[in-house]
C-alpha cells in the first residue's frame, strides 16, 4: 500500500459505503417511518445515498436515549 499514489484512494473511494441509518443508542436502525431522503454530490448532483429521516419518534427515542446514559453518570 502507497499512501502516497492517487490510485492508492481511488480504490479506496471505491470500496465507500455510507451508512444511512441512524445511530440511536449505540446502534443503527432504520428510521420509525422507514422515510428516507436522497442525498446529493454538490459538484454533480448525482445522487450518493438515501439517508433515514428521522422524525419525531426517533428523536425521541434519541433524547430518552440520551437522557438515561447522561442519568446513569
Amino acid at each position: 500500500m502507497n499512501f502516497h499514489h492517487l490510485a492508492y484512494w481511488q480504490d479506496k473511494a471505491l470500496s465507500l459505503a455510507i451508512e444511512t441509518r441512524l445511530f440511536i443508542n449505540g446502534e443503527y436502525s432504520a428510521a420509525a417511518e422507514n422515510e428516507t431522503f436522497e442525498t446529493v454530490d454538490p459538484v454533480t448532483q448525482a445522487p450518493l445515498a438515501n439517508i433515514a429521516r428521522g422524525k419525531s419518534a426517533d428523536i425521541d427515542r434519541a433524547v430518552s436515549a440520551a437522557r438515561s446514559v447522561f442519568e446513569r453518570g
